[in-house]
């Protein structure tokens, strides 16, 4: 489907230049994750962003112009059915010869070793585990990763009493950790080479250059965040697992236990009694939800509240967009949680 675009084709066959060809067309699901990809491909072609602005993508409906992106891209980049529940019927019926690249086989890869972290007091196994482990996956980076259905948001869900423990099998928010952006930027760099290998060298660049700028921003937000890292809060929903787990920070519960679920009366008395119960310094709420509900948990109290917005989506869109919207990110969470 890859289209190749001659520029003045009969001129430059005259003179016996070599065609220029064009890029893939990309499409990506998220802000975080097109930005990445919009860095990859600097100087070659700009990818389209599917979910736009405040829109969750746990909620979100394709309307025609969205259809039509889908049905003309070449490669679709997207996070995992966990997180994008209505792509897999949709790339299926509009566009199923397109190449799908999803973060499934990282997020899988990201949440072992969290467990690992977990189970073996956070011991320096870890970084020699995923680096071993990590070479090994690279070798699936060119296969076509068929869509499918068989998730749903209930995986979501967790017991009150486990409100301390948010690495769940299945977290899909994989972005919210540098070190798994980096690997996110190597599937993307693969994915392109592979698609079109004529920019190749390009992507290369591109890639090493990002991967390099996010090492930084990691040691940055690690600054910021180290201060304050034993300060209990709760969010929203349950969609910081990773951060957490980088930063080890402590996210003491959630206010809903599924993104599509709004809790009721009695799970709100049972949230305002874990906030005394636990000190809770902060309760951020999210642009895509109702920030209301929040307000009402923490009246009365001494609790603050802050905005995390884990999609960044008052940041423009773009290759910028990734390292603005982490940087917004955990200067909220030192903000709130310093005061």
């Amino acid at each position: 489907m890859i289209k190749k675009a001659l520029l003045g084709t009969s001129l430059l066959v005259g003179l016996g230049a070599a065609p220029a060809f064009a890029a893939p067309d990309v499409v990506v699901s998220i802000a975080p994750l097109h930005s990445l990809t919009s860095a990859v491909m600097k100087d070659v072609a700009t990818p389209t962003l599917l979910i736009e602005g405040v829109q969750s993508p746990h909620s979100f409906s394709l309307k025609p112009s969205d259809a039509s992106k889908v049905q003309n891209a070449d490669i679709i980049f997207w996070i995992s059915p966990d997180l994008e529940s209505f792509l897999p019927k949709s790339l299926a019926s509009l566009n199923p010869n397109a190449k799908s690249v999803t973060m499934d086989a990282l997020i899988d890869h990201a949440d072992t070793h969290e467990k690992h972290d977990d189970d073996k007091d956070h011991d320096h196994e870890h970084d020699h585990k995923h680096e071993d482990t990590h070479a090994d996956e690279k070798h699936d980076d060119h296969k076509h990763e068929p869509a499918n259905d068989t998730h749903t948001h209930d995986e979501h869900a967790h017991n009150d009493d486990d409100d301390h423990h948010h690495h769940h099998d299945k977290d899909p928010h994989i972005w919210l950790n540098t070190e798994h952006a980096i690997e996110m930027v190597e599937k993307i760099e693969h994915a392109l080479v592979e698609a079109d290998p004529d920019h190749a060298e390009t992507y290369k660049k591109n890639a090493h250059e990002l991967e390099e700028r996010l090492e930084s921003l990691g040691k940055e937000l690690e600054k910021l965040l180290t201060p304050i890292k034993d300060k209990p809060f709760f969010v929203f929903h349950d969609a910081y697992g990773h951060l957490q787990e980088q930063y080890k920070l402590n996210v003491a519960g959630t206010v809903s236990v599924s993104p599509n679920q709004t809790p009721g009366a009695k799970r709100i008395k049972e949230i305002q009694h874990s906030l005394a119960e636990k000190n809770v310094v902060c309760v951020f709420s999210e642009p895509q939800f109702k920030a209301k509900m929040v307000q009402t948990i923490i009246e009365g109290t001494s609790v603050k509240t802050a905005e995390l917005d884990p999609l960044g989506a008052d940041i423009p869109a773009g290759p910028d967009h990734y390292e603005t919207m982490m940087r917004a990110l955990a200067t909220t969470i030192n903000g709130c949680l310093s005061q």
